[in-house]
C-alpha cells in the first residue's frame, strides 16, 4: 500500500511498524541519500524530531512509521484551542515558514514576541499582508511543535515545513520528509 508519493520518491507501508521509502526518479537528485546523510549528521542532537532509519541502501530506506498530523492531534496533544481547519492552519504555517526561509523576517525575532498581538504585528508588517492567526500562534508556541520547528530551522528545512512533511510518533511531532534542504 502506498503511503505517499512526492516529486521523486514514494513511501509504502512495510510491516505495520515501518515504511519503505525509495526514489523512483533522480530528477531532483538523490533525495533518499540526502535524507540518510542528514539523519546520520543530526540524529544525536535531533533524534526526537525525525523517524529512526533502521536500514538503507543508496536509493531506499526502511524507517520508523509515523501517523499523519490530524485535527485531533493538533487540538488534544498540541493544545490548539482557537478555531481552525487543518488545511487553513497548514497554509498559514507554510506561508510563515517559507517567508522565514527567505529571510523576509527573523525566526529568532518571531520567538521574541510571545503574545499573539505582537507576533501578528511583527510578521504582517514584515510580510506586508495579513495571514497570522491565533491557531498558528498557539501551534508554533507549543513546546512539542516548537522543537521540530527548531530542527527544521537549524538544518535548513523551513522552506518545506508543512503538515504533509510532518508526522506523529506517539505524542511527538517528527519531520518525515527532509531529503531536500536549502543548506544542501
Amino acid at each position: 500500500h502506498i503511503v505517499g508519493k512526492g516529486a521523486t520518491r514514494q513511501v509504502e507501508f512495510n510491516d505495520g511498524k515501518t515504511i519503505f521509502k525509495f526514489n523512483y526518479s533522480l530528477q531532483l537528485g538523490n533525495q533518499t541519500r540526502d535524507e540518510i546523510e542528514t539523519y546520520y549528521d543530526v540524529k544525536d542532537e535531533w533524534s526526537d524530531c525525525i523517524p529512526k532509519i533502521y536500514d538503507h541502501g543508496l536509493n531506499w530506506s526502511v524507517q520508523e512509521m509515523a501517523d499523519n498530523v490530524d485535527t485531533g492531534f493538533v487540538t488534544h496533544t498540541l493544545g490548539v484551542t482557537s478555531k481552525f481547519t487543518l488545511e487553513g492552519l497548514n497554509t498559514t504555517l507554510q506561508t510563515l515558514c517559507t517567508n522565514m526561509s527567505k529571510d523576509i523576517f527573523s525566526y529568532e525575532k518571531l520567538y521574541s514576541f510571545p503574545t499573539y498581538a505582537k507576533a501578528k504585528s511583527y510578521v504582517e508588517y514584515e510580510l506586508g499582508r495579513a495571514f497570522y492567526t491565533p491557531a498558528l500562534h498557539e501551534l508554533i508556541w507549543n513546546k512539542k511543535f516548537r522543537r521540530v520547528m527548531d530542527f527544521a530551522y537549524a538544518n535548513g528545512f523551513l522552506w518545506d515545513f508543512r503538515f504533509p512533511n510532518l508526522g506523529v510518533i506517539g505524542d511527538r511531532v517528527v519531520m518525515v520528509d527532509y531529503g531536500y534542504g536549502d543548506k544542501l
